[in-house]
């Protein structure tokens, strides 16, 4: 298989510009090979990350260049794939302590009787943080560790955990807040087939969390590790309490809109059928939806046409002098 060797020269930098360095080598998940020289598998996207790293050493004065190497038989590829596959095991193990520490305090909280809403609000910002830092582990784990699926099921159970001991009506007050600038250039996925609660959380992703979301849409059961679920039984971004996606992501990411709450009160009585906002546009949008889908049979052409739909639905409701919306619970959920 093909690799890409990044050649550099740091001395006689300031010890700032080698970290910075080195940080950015760990993010894209490079290893040191042999002292010498970071590598990754060969790829457009590791190219162009080994491209900006290269571009952060000449900033600084340093030397450096990539190389493209095969190698010549698969004992050196697979002595590549054992460091990688042990380097991001390593990490997977770091979060499995982490995860059975958090699980072993919310076990003896409950068997105390201790655990308040603020203390389950606590645990629930360390599970959001440990799931995060899964992802981004997932994003540069090249080589599939068999530790992966172990971590990801023990997170999915604890979180399911966690979410059981929510009253309904203390649901809103629970979620963890996130800041959009957080989760940019993500890989997001969900069940295909999409209808309109996946269709519009889609678009509001893309629209107004990250701009360069790319989305997967796959069977429950074969969703990529390595990417952001939504809309997933068990996943942070999905239903929650009486909310449905769409309604979570807005809570979530604190995204404050008279435009979007019209909309997210359509989304909720299409997907929920509980007739909780009485909206008249969802009959027809519910058909509209519906349609695509059939007459596509494809999610991303699905997605295509549905964002402009929704981008002209949002314009609508944005520019609507006669649109009133009680931000009032809003408000009170974003504190």
């Amino acid at each position: 298989m093909k690799w890409l060797f990044l050649v550099h020269e740091l001395q006689g930098l300031k010890s700032s510009a080698r970290v910075r360095i080195w940080r950015n080598t760990k993010k894209v998940g490079a290893i040191l090979y042999r002292d010498s020289a970071y590598v990754l598998p060969y790829s457009k996207e590791n190219m162009e990350s080994f491209q900006w790293i290269l571009s952060e050493i000449k900033a600084v004065k340093g030397h450096g260049a990539i190389f493209i190497s095969q190698s010549a038989d698969g004992k050196e590829d697979d002595e590549l794939k054992n460091i990688f596959l042990k380097t991001a095991g390593a990490e997977y193990e770091k979060l499995r302590e982490r995860r059975d520490n958090l699980q072993m305090r919310f076990e003896q909280l409950k068997k105390s009787s201790s655990l308040s809403d603020k203390l389950l609000k606590d645990l629930q910002k360390e599970l959001g943080q440990l799931t995060y830092q899964f992802q981004e582990t997932s994003e540069t784990d090249y080589f599939h560790s068999p530790m992966a699926q172990e971590v990801k099921h023990k997170l999915s159970i604890l979180n399911k955990g966690l979410l059981s001991n929510i009253p309904t009506d203390s649901a809103d007050k629970l979620l963890v807040k996130h800041n959009p600038k957080d989760f940019q250039k993500k890989k997001w996925a969900t069940r295909k087939n999409i209808h309109i609660d996946r269709l519009c959380s889609a678009w509001l992703i893309k629209r107004f969390i990250d701009k360069a979301a790319q989305f997967e849409f796959a069977p429950e059961n074969s969703l990529p590790k390595d990417a952001l679920l939504f809309d997933v039984f068990g996943s942070e971004f999905g239903h929650r309490g009486e909310d449905c996606t769409f309604e979570t992501l807005l809570k979530i990411f604190q995204i404050r809109d008279k435009a979007l709450l019209n909309i997210s009160e359509i989304v909720h009585d299409i997907d929920l059928k509980d007739k909780k906002f009485n909206r008249p546009e969802a009959k027809g949008i519910d058909i509209i939806v519906r349609s695509l889908s059939k007459y596509f049979n494809n999610d991303n052409k699905v997605c295509e046409i549905g964002f402009l739909l929704l981008d002209g639905l949002y314009y609508y409701f944005k520019t609507s002098r006669n649109i009133q919306v009680n931000l009032k619970a809003f408000d009170e959920v974003a504190k």
